[in-house]
């Protein structure tokens, strides 16, 4: 940071140097007894378009320098932002999973246009699955379903996805080891640009 601050103190300087320069070799406002433009340009022998040239040279080269420090700190407050967003991001979701899993809440997710499903870890263990070991899907969640109460579920997921409505059902689930456990889960749909089913996010 030091060195972006070293060049634009010095393309500030040759900016203002050169610009009071240019303006007064233009307009002869320093065209005095004291100090005359055609006077200064003989005794260092230069030509006064020589003098305008490299006016006109440096003006841009601070002008480059200029706009380069000030590209390099609007991406750097770019890149903070982004990055405390990203961090504010990682908090929310924490909280969210601890909230979860201290009301033993298991949320779930389920890509209606792909089939993927994606559960949290304790939805995992509401179904006494281990989420290293068993890779969810919505034919995997049927199967957990009672046979009694299959029906009934697939049902209401038709008209969730049909009408785009809320999602709520109970009903008893078999667990690998045999054991009967009964659920709730709701959800809601997201719906997406042509009007129909998205996805579907709830709990259980």
């Amino acid at each position: 940071r030091s060195s972006e601050t070293a060049k634009w103190v010095v393309g500030t300087t040759l900016f203002v140097y050169a610009a009071v320069f240019f303006a007064a070799d233009s307009s002869n406002l320093l065209a005095t007894s004291t100090f005359n433009i055609v006077s200064f340009e003989a005794v260092i022998g230069v030509t006064p378009d020589f003098i305008r040239g490299a006016a006109i040279i440096v003006v841009t080269l601070g002008l480059l320098t200029l706009l380069s420090h000030f590209d390099a700190a609007m991406r750097l407050k770019w890149q903070e932002r982004v990055a405390d967003v990203e961090s504010a991001l990682t908090k929310a979701k924490a909280s969210l999973k601890r909230s979860l899993e201290f009301g033993k809440l298991g949320s779930w997710e389920w890509d209606v246009a792909t089939g993927e499903v994606d559960w949290s870890d304790q939805a995992y263990r509401i179904y006494g699955l281990n989420p290293r070991e068993t890779k969810a899907t919505y034919a995997s969640f049927l199967e957990s379903v009672h046979p009694q109460d299959r029906a009934a579920v697939e049902q209401e997921m038709h008209r969730v996805l049909q009408y785009c409505a809320p999602y709520k059902s109970e009903h008893r689930i078999i667990r690998p080891n045999g054991s009967v456990r009964s659920v709730q889960a709701q959800g809601k749909v997201e719906v997406g640009p042509d009007g129909t089913a998205r996805k579907l996010l709830g709990v259980t």
